[in-house]
């Protein structure tokens, strides 16, 4: 951990220490300074500079296919993380004399970035086509919203925790008055929080509605000759079981198993009236959210640094509305529907579906 702190990242003025990275992260986060600069916050900054180092090294190489070969050991030494993380927690809330309730800054933090590897591992089945039919495409969506309402969770405790800390730092009786820059600092941190807020319910519309209309293209598949089974050599549960394998060695979120998924899916689907009436709805509605988000990104630079690159969020608003003008043609060409595709030049994890 020592030795990957002290690795440079970078060239010139602006080259950073790993270490440096992980600490400004974790501040950027919601934890106050106290926290990093606290004995077994740093220890764990440290610890955690090594496996950011493995990310990186990861992600450096520009190869995704050898990224998605290396991401569940990535994962394992994440999980591992996640736990450190949390006694880390617990020490700086002992030494700092800080309530149980402020004790999850570290473990946010930890857990926040294997959500995101996770993300990223269902994202590269989708985008190197190691996931092509419209039943293994159901399970990969609907799990992918079930990892981003878990951010979601984690974006909005963190938002919490941050304003409950700056209101009661405020209330102390010596508190300095606050300055400009600390309002502005606050405006540009909530703007960073909306924005987040609106990707992140515009990603979690986008799986929804494709998870509908893979579902439904699934049974519709179902309902010929063979069954829907060309070209699949397992069932259902042991590919669910194997894809989402690696996800097991995390508690949180829990891991989902299929039976799982098939009583909370098969709920879903008979609350539809209309199966793509409502994920038309799921798509207009992601469409107006990513809008929203790219709006609120443009008002400050930082804000859209800290939610997705702005050619990321375009794509995604492309993809909803290209989605949701497939499905009213679908709805009105009376004709057999067409081979089953996917579309990835909009967006290389969200595929405009064809054949709907």
């Amino acid at each position: 951990g020592a030795e990957a702190s002290a690795t440079r990242l970078g060239r010139g003025p602006k080259k950073a220490s790993v270490f440096g990275v992980v600490v400004d992260s974790i501040v950027s986060g919601g934890a106050p300074n106290c926290v990093v600069q606290c004995r077994s916050g740093a220890e764990f900054a440290s610890r955690a500079s090594l496996r950011v180092l493995h990310v990186l090294r990861a992600v450096a190489s520009a190869n995704r296919a050898r990224l998605r070969q290396q991401l569940p050991g990535l994962l394992l030494d994440w999980a591992q993380l996640v736990e450190d993380a949390r006694r880390a927690d617990m020490r700086c809330a002992e030494a700092l004399r800080l309530p149980n309730e402020h004790a999850r800054y570290l473990g946010t933090w930890a857990l926040k970035y294997s959500l995101l590897l996770m993300e990223r591992t269902l994202a590269l089945d989708v985008s190197l086509e190691l996931v092509v039919t419209p039943s293994d495409l159901e399970h990969v969506f609907w799990y992918r919203e079930y990892l981003l309402a878990a951010r979601s969770t984690l974006a909005q405790d963190a938002r919490r925790q941050r304003v409950l800390l700056r209101d009661s730092l405020a209330e102390q009786p010596d508190a300095p008055p606050i300055s400009e820059e600390e309002r502005r600092l606050d405006a540009l941190a909530d703007a960073r929080d909306a924005a987040l807020e609106a990707s992140l319910r515009g990603a979690r519309c986008l799986c929804r509605a494709t998870h509908l209309v893979c579902a439904a293209r699934a049974a519709r598949d179902a309902a010929t000759s063979d069954g829907g089974q060309t070209y699949v050599y397992a069932s259902r549960r042991t590919r669910f079981a194997k894809r989402f394998s690696a996800f097991a060695c995390f508690a949180e979120p829990a891991p989902i198993q299929y039976e799982a998924y098939e009583s909370i899916s098969i709920k879903q689907r008979a609350a539809c009236d209309d199966i793509t009436a409502t994920a038309s709805k799921f798509f207009g509605d992601a469409a107006q959210l990513v809008d929203h988000a790219i709006r609120l990104g443009k008002t400050a630079e930082p804000v859209l640094y800290a939610t997705a690159d702005a050619d990321d969020l375009v794509g995604m608003k492309r993809v909803a509305v290209s989605n949701r003008v497939g499905l009213a043609r679908a709805d009105a060409d009376a004709d057999p529907p067409p081979r089953f595709a996917l579309d990835l030049a909009a967006h290389e994890d969200f595929p405009v579906v064809r054949g709907l």
